[in-house]
This record gives C-alpha cells, structure tokens and sequence, in this order.
C-alpha cells in the first residue's frame, strides 16, 4: 500500500497507537482517525479484522465521553466520528452500518441495534459498559448501600437522591433495564413491568 510515495503496511498500522491527538474538546483521537485507509473498509480478511476492532473501540471511546448512548445513523453521519474534514475522509451510512454489524461480533455486548436489525438499521445502542458490567456495578451498591429488599423505579435510579454520585446516575432506559434484566436473570432482582419505561420497578434480593 502506498500513500504519499510512502509504502504504508495498512495492516501494523491499523492497531497502531502511537501518535494519539487531542482535540479541543478533551476527546483523545487515536492516530488511526487521521489515517485516509482508516476510512475504507480494508479488502483483506485479517487487515478488516483489525480495522473492526479499531473502529468497535474508538465508537465506544468517543459515546463514553460525550455521553451519547445511541447513534442514530442519518445523524451521526456528519459526527467528527465518522467525518475528519483534516483528511477530507467520512464513512457514509452503508460503511457505518457495516462496521456496526462486524463491531457487534468483535466486541459483544456493546452494540445493539434498537429497531429491528433484519429490516431496517437506523438507530444503534451503543453500551459502553456491557449490561453484564453494569449490573455488576448495581449489585455492588445494593450491597454497600444495605439496599437489599428494597424497591426502586427505573427514575430513582436514574435521577433519585440514591442514584447521586453513583457510575449509574443518569444512565440511560434502554441500557439500565438490560442491567436489571441481567440482574433478575440471575436471581438478585425481581422486575416489575409499567407501560411507562420510567416507572418499571424492581426490588432487589
């Protein structure tokens, strides 16, 4: 692969850290993002791999720092995630979908399609702790907190002067309820369904 007159191996340098930049908004780009081959989706099976992963870390990055926890494609289109003016490089829908598809595969648990992923990809949920590790993280305050058998709404937990100052506060619907489900699948808490997300109760054991 040549760039500039410059034999580039696309390959070492797709999982390549160095040369990380900071932006102005605090954010840390690896140094991929201002690679030109970074923007297409590389032909060879183990080089595409690669990429994958790059792109599956670097979404995750960047939603956990600028709190977003869905990507709704039409607009992260023009997101500086997926758009670098620098190099005059962007994905367009097609691309991001794809690597969304592969990201799910090569890092589990932290992509999830919210519409129905067979028919229409439009909106992504992007967990940047799995439901796993989430609930994990509530189990351990329940416990610290002397929590157990009491019962708490979805809001509480979200908003409640018992959600202050805990990694929790202000999480998301969609990825808390995963968290409780995780939690009463494994037999430390009972769910009680609302028809309003927002007031779901569960008590936990």
């Amino acid at each position: 692969f040549f760039l500039h007159g410059r034999k580039i191996d696309v390959e070492s340098n797709m999982t390549s850290s160095i040369g990380a930049a900071a932006s102005s908004s605090g954010f840390t780009w690896p140094w991929q993002h201002a690679f030109p081959p970074f923007f297409t989706i590389q032909p060879n099976a183990d080089t595409r791999a690669k990429q994958i992963e790059a792109w599956a870390d670097l979404i995750v990055a960047y939603c956990k720092h600028f709190k977003k926890e869905e990507l709704v494609l039409e607009e992260a289109v023009s997101f500086p995630l997926f758009c670098n003016k620098d190099i005059d490089r962007s994905l367009g829908v097609s691309d991001i979908i794809r690597i969304l598809d592969a990201a799910m595969q090569a890092r589990p648990g932290h992509f999830e399609w919210l519409d129905d992923g067979k028919k229409e990809k439009k909106r992504c949920l992007i967990m940047w702790r799995t439901a796993q590790e989430w609930a994990a993280i509530i189990h351990r305050w329940v416990d610290a907190s002397g929590n157990t058998d009491s019962v708490f709404t979805v809001f509480e937990l979200q908003e409640g002067d018992a959600a202050i100052g805990e990694e929790f506060q202000g999480l998301s619907t969609p990825v808390l309820l995963r968290a409780l489900q995780v939690l009463e699948q494994q037999k430390k808490a009972v769910i009680m369904n609302s028809d309003d997300a927002d007031a779901v109760g569960v008590k936990f054991l």
